[in-house]
């Protein structure tokens, strides 16, 4: 069990993920360049530490398609 769910192989989330991404229908706006700033303050607070630590950061953004805010 992990996280509350009952799931106990790395498959089962790949396939749940791959399910419900299947699932979604684009709608809405896509405020992307607001969320990546803030992700972007975020990791750069930790910089230090993943220095320290020898960690790098990857950030896979997965969206349904094109930005819809001014930058």
């Amino acid at each position: 069990e992990r996280n509350g769910n009952n799931l106990k192989y790395p498959e089962e989330e790949v396939r749940m993920a791959v399910n419900l991404m299947r699932q979604a229908r684009p709608s809405g706006c896509t405020p992307l360049t607001q969320h990546i700033m803030e992700i972007h303050r975020e990791i750069e607070a930790m910089t230090p530490e993943l220095l320290r630590n020898g960690q790098r950061v990857a950030i896979t953004i997965a969206t349904d398609g094109l930005p819809t805010d001014e930058r």
